[in-house]
């Protein structure tokens, strides 16, 4: 399980690069195992988050009321915005009260997530044994074999869009990303010594461990390369996690939770019980050719729908992704240079770009993707003034991040007070 892209804390257009380097990659222990569907949480808000962001921004008007202060006494704006209080209160909890419906119509249980069991996963002569590990998570999968990829993590129910499935402690970890060693430029010295401090049953399980055939490299290396995630500014290992296999098109986004120190894996689509769970360790806005380069560290040729100019999808897959990635060069642009964007590209602005960089994601049947594209249009409507298209906007971006990263992640929060901070003050509170 090779090493996956964290999205930037702060979300902005990156500059394409065919020279992006392959490595790369966010549960409460008291959150429930509940899935995100959009016509139960059409927000995304908890009604303490949104408690908490109004009670900060309403601190002066609640002290001038504690001391009897008439209605008449208050300036406009003032009630104005405790109106606007009490209406985002009052549809907060009827959100909450449509989520625990649609919760319950679809036979989630909200309780306890529980530590793994053996008997969870199948292990055979090249898995370690799982009873020792740190894994927080329903009965939700299965490792076994994967035909023609060794392992892989399948799903043992059926599961929702937007449910954690998995939040596993690092096993392996190093605080900043390895440094070549001039001795062995294909072996940094920080691995092989981090290894060497483990005990002999870890080493063991970290040999065990997805190696692909690379003569230019150690094993110790070349297991870490193919199976690492990025963890902050640092990278790390996750035993189950790195069985998770690839697929250009995936049905699960895997993000590191600096909240709570782990690796979380959501559901970004309905997934059938049997059905292989899947990530992308590549980005997607790259060209078939492209995608092929990025993933010859891990020694092996991927065969998803994206990956097979034989079929109708794979045809249109190559024409999506290239449509994606100009897309993708036109709105950063935009950014970049608007007078010369304008020139170019015959619009007045980027929201064009963006919408139709949208369509085209979900044609291709991606998802977290979308989060930045909504992000980029709630600040290009708000820059114009067109606030409630900002909110429709930012209210989309919300949604997509509470489907892939959940409510507890610093990503999803950072959305939540990007949306409060355009609802309650505009353009002005976003600089």
């Amino acid at each position: 399980m090779p090493t996956h892209l964290e999205p930037p804390s702060t979300k902005h257009h990156p500059v394409p690069s065919s020279h992006q380097s392959h490595h790369g990659l966010r549960l409460d222990h008291n959150q429930a195992a509940t899935p995100w569907t959009s016509k139960s949480c059409t927000v995304g808000i908890r009604l303490e988050d949104v408690k908490a962001a109004a009670d900060h921004r309403l601190t002066r008007p609640k002290r001038l009321l504690t001391t009897k202060t008439t209605k008449r006494q208050l300036p406009g704006h003032v009630l104005a915005l405790a109106q606007r209080r009490r209406l985002l209160i009052a549809k907060a909890k009827e959100l909450e009260k449509r989520k625990v419906i649609a919760q319950a119509k679809a036979g989630q249980r909200g309780g306890q997530y529980g530590t793994i069991e053996p008997s969870n996963v199948m292990t055979d002569d090249i898995s370690p044994s799982v009873a020792s590990r740190s894994v927080t998570t329903p009965a939700l999968y299965v490792i076994k074999a994967s035909p023609g990829k060794g392992l892989g993590m399948f799903a043992t129910n059926d599961i929702l869009q937007g449910t954690r499935i998995l939040a596993e402690k690092p096993f392996f970890s190093l605080a900043e990303r390895p440094e070549v060693s001039d001795s062995d430029p294909h072996a940094p010295s920080d691995i092989s010594q981090a290894f060497d401090r483990l005990p002999p049953s870890e080493q063991s399980k970290y040999m065990s461990l997805h190696c692909p055939e690379r003569p230019d490299s150690s094993s110790i290396f070349s297991i870490y390369e193919a199976n690492c995630f990025e963890m902050g500014s640092g990278t790390c290992i996750c035993l189950d996690a790195s069985r998770i296999n690839h697929s250009c098109v995936p049905n699960a986004y895997f993000s590191w939770n600096a909240s709570i120190g782990r690796e979380t894996l959501h559901a970004v689509k309905d997934i059938p019980m049997g059905e292989e769970i899947t990530i992308s360790y590549c980005p997607a806005y790259h060209t078939l050719d492209e995608r092929k380069r990025k993933l010859e560290p891990y020694v092996f040729t991927c065969r998803c729908p994206a990956c097979r100019p034989d079929t109708v999808f794979g045809i249109r897959s190559q024409v999506r992704r290239q449509q994606m990635l100009d897309l993708h060069e036109e709105i950063a642009e935009y950014q970049e240079d608007p007078l010369a964007a304008r020139i170019e590209y015959r619009h007045g602005d980027e929201r064009s770009a963006i919408l139709s960089l949208v369509n085209v994601i979900e044609e291709e049947g991606l998802v977290y993707e979308k989060s930045l594209a909504f992000h980029e249009a709630a600040e290009c409507y708000l820059k114009r003034g067109l606030r409630e298209e900002a909110l429709r906007y930012a209210n989309k971006e919300l949604d997509v991040d509470h489907c892939c990263v959940g409510k507890d992640s610093p990503s999803y929060k950072e959305t939540m007070a990007f949306f409060l901070r355009i609802y309650f003050g505009g353009e002005e509170m976003l600089d």
